[in-house]
């Protein structure tokens, strides 16, 4: 790699005042990082003096933007191009000296632990020391406002951030919509909606010394109508996702995501679910394993590409991630987490739900999953089947492990769920309900077919103990 693996941004509009001093005192640090300064065309040459700077600084970077379009655009300009470019830590700051310069080290500290780190104004008293009563009022209001009406227990409004782009999916990324001062909070209720884990650094922010502020009333009033907007959105999802768990509408991405989270959670303490979690960990380990490692090798070259497209914690890829290059990926944070620490130096681990994977922005040799398409409704699988077309090469093959109405395991299920729920009245649920699975080979066919997919095989036998029915299909030209 020919550039640091830290990279530290500030975004400029007519900052020429500091934007030198700034660069110098970061660099001055003796730190292995970049520095990038996006600047929106400022009209007192801020752009011009980075440009200056970069012949002595081979580390400076200058994204000049030809008009100003926005602190929220401009730190996501930065964030993809930090992406893009493979750096693993990014550090934002203002350009003002409202953060310093000399706090960088402290934010690294905690980057080991973190995905992402926040500079906060509200855990010691001397944070706002300097700042008049107006300011400190405003920005107490705005930290009352996000606490009360996102649930953020963080300081949600400051750029003094850093995030671990290594374990950020870009898709995330996407996601934000704010332009202006509202990315911030915005950002920071996202991931923390996912199960990115968010820590804070008390810091000291000293009286504006440089230039002014930018902030004017209608960003202000944008900001919280934003603010308004997106507390909506969220109580919504928190409400539907304590309602009825059998409705046949379209699930929430937010309620199949804590769905989700919830089953790979290993913090539960029912009896029930934890003599599951080892029942189903056997047969994983066991079973369905050596199964999958068969068809792998059947179906795909050696050091194939390949997406597990919804990979759970990974205990049955322990051989398949040292045989192709994989890319897991799943919509609950936690199932992620239990792939990383298991997989994570031989696979690409990423938060997504499997109806975006032509987000990856690549497309693979092959696809595979075992346990995913029986959890969606018919309309959804095609959905689901049209994407892993758009994913795939052509001839690019799909492998699915998908289980039968009369598959062992899934009747043996029924009668424990009988046994809890009807006869003890335990109320338990062990896992998910599964309202689409295999009906009959003609069934698969068409529904693959309707996707322009052709069926190679379709096997179901002792070899995983009749649990799956093991289906290969390929992507036609």
């Amino acid at each position: 790699m020919n550039h640091a693996e830290i990279l530290v941004f500030t975004p400029t509009y007519n900052e020429s005042n500091n934007i030198r001093s700034l660069i110098e005192q970061i660099f001055e640090l003796g730190l292995p990082v970049d520095v990038l300064v996006v600047d929106d065309n400022s009209p007192d040459g801020t752009g011009d003096i980075v440009s200056g700077m970069m012949p002595s600084h081979p580390n400076l970077k200058l994204l000049k933007r030809a008009r100003k379009e926005g602190i929220g655009s401009a730190h996501l300009s930065a964030l993809r191009h930090a992406k893009s470019e493979a750096y693993s830590v990014f550090i934002s700051l203002d350009a003002d000296f409202s953060h310093k310069p000399q706090d960088i080290p402290r934010l690294l500290e905690l980057k080991d632990t973190h995905d992402v780190v926040v500079g906060s104004r509200f855990q010691r008293e001397s944070s706002l020391r300097e700042w008049n009563l107006f300011r400190r009022f405003l920005t107490h209001l705005g930290h009352f406002l996000t606490k009360a009406l996102l649930q953020l227990p963080y300081d949600a409004s400051g750029g003094f951030r850093l995030y671990r782009l290594d374990r950020i999916p870009i898709t995330l990324i996407d996601r934000i919509e704010s332009r202006d001062y509202e990315f911030f909070f915005e950002s920071l209720a996202l991931l923390h909606m996912t199960g990115i884990k968010i820590g804070e650094l008390p810091v000291d922010l000293p009286a504006r010394t440089y230039g002014h502020s930018k902030m004017r009333p209608n960003h202000m009033v944008r900001g919280l109508l934003r603010l308004f907007r997106l507390a909506w959105k969220l109580a919504m999802t928190r409400h539907r996702s304590r309602g009825n768990s059998k409705t046949k509408e379209d699930p929430d991405p937010e309620i199949m995501r804590e769905m989700w989270d919830k089953y790979w959670d290993g913090r539960k303490q029912e009896v029930e679910k934890s003599t599951y979690d080892i029942i189903a960990s056997f047969y994983r380990n066991y079973l369905i394993r050596p199964t999958l490692n068969h068809f792998i090798r059947r179906t795909f070259s050696p050091h194939a590409e390949l997406v597990h497209a919804g990979c759970g914690g990974g205990e049955v890829d322990a051989d398949v991630v040292r045989y192709a290059k994989v890319t897991a990926v799943d919509i609950s944070p936690n199932a992620v987490a239990k792939y990383l620490a298991s997989h994570g130096a031989q696979a690409e681990c990423l938060v997504m739900d499997i109806f975006h994977l032509s987000r990856l922005g690549r497309r693979f040799d092959g696809l595979y999953n075992l346990g995913v398409m029986e959890h969606f409704e018919q309309d959804q699988i095609r959905q689901i089947l049209a994407e892993f077309n758009r994913t795939l090469k052509p001839g690019g093959r799909l492998l699915l492990f998908w289980p039968p109405v009369y598959g062992l395991s899934v009747i043996a299920l029924k009668i424990i769920h009988f046994v809890l729920n009807q006869i003890l009245r335990r109320n338990v649920q062990l896992h998910p309900p599964e309202p689409s699975k295999v009906r009959s080979r003609s069934q698969i066919q068409k529904l693959l077919g309707e996707s322009d997919f052709d069926l190679e095989s379709f096997s179901f036998g002792v070899r995983d103990a009749f649990t799956y029915a093991v289906i290969v299909a390929t992507k036609r030209p």
